[in-house]
């Protein structure tokens, strides 16, 4: 689980604990065994039981599509906890939820919260990621309209300056070249521009500056 995560987690300890159900002792079973296929069962089973507690919150009793994206990403991020110490074909199915409440996700904490489990993602994962990201990029750019350059720039706002390689950042930053707008990648040259002549402090202040205002 991550930073933001945890502290949900703790304040959610202090309330009384809900019992979990048949399906859900048996994930944490599987889980712990390391079984690949009954884990990745289960783990639908346990989530259609959570979003079913959920939609009988709502006044209708329907989780509608939007806040269900969300509800699924927040639940897959929980799942992957700190180490992605997940089975396999588990962990690509979470990875799937997480990559759409980025992308989809109707609210910005979601969004965070997905973007930053994707940059941490293990770098042993990072081939089959990038080709999730890619498929769901070409399949979902008439879904994010004009915001698309938006949502993928989210991806580094809060990353860290790496200086090993990383498959996954990489084809993202492809993503924001291909569907940005020649407005876009204009200022984005010359900000290169800018990192090339005055090096990274200025730009770092300049960018901290832009994001508090």
């Amino acid at each position: 689980m991550h930073q933001d995560e945890a502290t949900a987690s703790e304040i959610t300890t202090q309330k009384p604990a809900e019992q979990k159900s048949v399906a859900a002792r048996e994930l944490d079973k599987a889980l712990k065994a390391k079984n690949d296929v009954e884990s990745l069962v289960l783990a639908k089973v346990v989530l259609n039981e959570h979003l079913e507690r959920l939609a009988k919150q709502e006044p209708n009793g329907v989780l509608n599509y939007v806040r269900c994206i969300s509800a699924q990403a927040d639940w897959a991020v929980e799942q992957l906890g700190y180490a992605y110490d997940v089975p396999l074909e588990c962990r690509s199915f979470l990875c799937k939820l997480v990559i759409d409440g980025w992308l989809r996700g109707p609210d910005g904490e979601t969004r965070k919260r997905c973007a930053k489990a994707l940059r941490s993602w293990p770098t042993l994962d990072e081939r089959w990621v990038s080709k999730l990201l890619r498929e769901r990029f070409e399949s979902d750019t008439g879904v994010l309209g004009r915001h698309v350059s938006q949502i993928l720039g989210e991806f580094f706002v809060e990353a860290s300056l790496s200086t090993s390689s990383n498959e996954i950042w990489r084809t993202v930053f492809k993503a924001i070249a291909r569907y940005s707008s020649m407005q876009d990648l204009v200022l984005l040259g010359r900000t290169f521009c800018v990192l090339q002549s005055k090096g990274v402090a200025p730009l770092q202040d300049a960018i901290k500056k832009a994001l508090a205002s």
